[in-house]
């Protein structure tokens, strides 16, 4: 069975012609056109290499990036395989602890627990009331401290200034 166009050589042709010191084959026009091309886009890449720093910065940026965001799934992985170990091993210690304990104990331990949210809540809410109180409190001691007494004996004073001012300048 012949081949239609031309059949390129492998290395090994390649090879088996350097040995034997035979003349290669001819190029082929196709891949001397493609050469010069070659060529061409090499000048234009040599041109254009200084364009392509300010890039180059870029993609090393986000790389770098990149590389802490991918140190920190790594370590989220690892932080989520280790909660799953915890929650599995919980799991089994409350199981081993039921297994322990009676019904009576059980009752007990869940009304002490129980009684203690109950007691922190309450407390809660009494330290919410208490600081609210203080601050109406300390409000209305602001409000009311001023005695009338003391208001009466400052207008005087000013009034008294005031009328020294009215008589120097002649209105009285």
């Amino acid at each position: 069975m012949g081949t239609i166009g031309y059949h390129f050589p492998t290395h090994e042709h390649y090879q088996s012609f350097l040995s034997l010191s035979c003349p290669l084959p001819p190029v082929p026009p196709a891949v001397e056109r493609t050469d010069q091309e070659l060529d061409i886009l090499i000048a234009i890449i040599d041109d254009n290499r200084e364009a392509l720093i300010p890039f180059e910065e870029s993609k090393q940026e986000i790389d770098a990036k990149l590389s802490r965001h991918t140190e920190c799934e790594a370590k989220l992985r690892e932080a989520k395989k280790i909660i799953k170990e915890i929650k599995d091993r919980k799991e089994d210690l409350v199981e081993k602890a039921r297994e322990k304990i009676t019904p009576d104990q059980a009752r007990e331990l869940i009304l002490a627990r129980w009684k203690g949210t109950l007691h922190t809540t309450i407390m809660a809410y009494v330290a919410d009331y208490q600081r609210e109180f203080f601050g109406r409190l300390e409000n209305l001691w602001e409000k009311y401290t001023t005695t009338i007494n003391y208001i009466l004996a400052e207008r005087e004073k000013e009034s008294a200034q005031l009328n020294t001012f009215l008589r120097e300048l002649g209105y009285e």
